[in-house]
């Protein structure tokens, strides 16, 4: 049986030539330490700094799981990129806080992950790009995962 053709498989081979290309280019920018998760939390940190960002919140953006979530985290804590403070309305939940470092990596690695986007999008019309942005979103609902995930999220 072949996998050429399957959607599933071709996703996965798309997504491990972005990942090997990105992780590539932040290397050779001089990060040798961190994943390439580590900078999409941190990206994601950056972007929403003006909220209370908490691990479930990481958790539903990246539709990883609590214990997975859990150890990035705490690695991401331990190498002085984020803070776990407490929440200003719950003190059992901690709030996520970038550290300098963080926001001096996300920015000197912005130029690399706009190079690959700009890669990307050279390859397909602005229609093109639209309708595989639908039928992503199309098969993410038909999976159910977003919205098992929104469930768990509430």
């Amino acid at each position: 049986m072949t996998h050429e053709g399957r959607i599933g498989f071709e996703l996965r081979t798309l997504e491990n030539q972005i990942r090997r290309k990105m992780t590539n280019q932040i290397r050779e920018n001089g990060e040798k330490e961190l994943t390439l998760m580590h900078h999409w939390i941190i990206g994601f940190l950056y972007e929403n700094q003006n909220s209370d960002i908490y691990q479930k919140d990481i958790e539903y953006e990246f539709c990883i799981n609590r214990s997975s979530a859990s150890g990035i985290l705490t690695l991401m804590e331990t190498k002085g990129l984020i803070q776990r403070k407490t929440g200003s309305h719950d003190a059992r939940c901690k709030k996520l806080v970038l550290m300098p470092k963080a926001i001096e990596l996300h920015k000197k690695h912005m130029d690399a992950i706009e190079m690959l986007e700009d890669q990307i999008n050279q390859s397909l019309t602005e229609e093109e790009r639209r309708q595989f942005l639908t039928m992503i979103n199309k098969i993410k609902k038909g999976l159910g995962t977003n919205l098992q995930r929104r469930q768990d999220y509430d």
